[in-house]
């Protein structure tokens, strides 16, 4: 048996990650180990010149066999830690697709009562009153209580949706930026998208609101659309 020191001893062979819980990355630095170390451990006890010459053909014949075995160990382990990579990698993309999913399907069902509502509005207000206006029920002219009566419906069928709707939102963080007139300008949650000289009211200030806007988790989706007083109108 050929005894060769080695000039660099090597902490023995990486113990693979934890791939559900690493990710490929890991995956990928624990390959790129392997190979590391495989590389110096081959340099370390490559032996030299004088000492091959100094030992007998089956002993050397041996030794390179145990240093082929050693190579394909390490090249092994370099396969099992690319194929853990790769098989983590999928795991990712597989688990990343069936959340997104699963999120549709939830804010999706939460809006099928909206939908549910406004067609229950539109049925309040019957065809025939819309195409002739005709009571439906007495089969002539509809008059001003039932005409009243059939507006107030729909509009408590709409006012009902909204009113869902607002909450659903706000149950899945999303608020409301409702500026009110007078309000100071705060270019973080509002859009001037005019400007009127105003000397009673204080520049800088809200004039009026076009579009409400909105947050999520404290993140502007879209700031609310105002009209602001133009600085420089206030009365002396």
């Amino acid at each position: 048996m050929l005894d060769i020191p080695a000039r660099h001893m090597s902490a023995g062979p990486a113990k693979p990650p934890d791939t559900d819980k690493e990710g490929a990355a890991t995956g990928l630095d624990y390959a790129e180990q392997e190979a590391a170390q495989a590389a110096a451990k081959a340099e370390g006890t490559a032996p030299g010149v004088d000492e091959l010459k100094a030992h007998d053909p089956e002993t050397l014949a041996q030794a390179l066999a145990e240093k082929i075995q050693e190579v394909q160990e390490c090249k092994d382990r370099l396969a099992r830690a690319l194929a853990d990579m790769e098989n983590m990698r999928e795991r990712t993309m597989r688990q990343a697709e069936r959340e997104k999913q699963f999120a549709i399907s939830q804010f999706a069902t939460g809006l099928l009562d909206v939908v549910d509502n406004l067609e229950r509005a539109i049925e309040s207000v019957p065809e025939e009153v819309l195409a002739q206006g005709v009571d439906p029920e007495t089969g002539k002219p509809i008059t001003a209580d039932r005409a009243l009566t059939t507006l107030r419906s729909f509009v408590d069928g709409i006012r009902l949706t909204f009113n869902i709707f607002v909450k659903y939102l706000e149950a899945n963080g999303v608020q409301r930026i409702d500026p009110t007139l007078g309000e100071k300008l705060d270019p973080n949650k509002h859009e001037a998208v005019y400007q009127v000289s105003d000397p009673t009211k204080e520049p800088g200030t809200i004039a009026a609101v076009l579009k409400k806007g909105y947050t999520l988790n404290g993140r502007v989706l879209r700031p609310a659309e105002v009209g602001a007083v133009r600085r420089g109108t206030a009365s002396a």
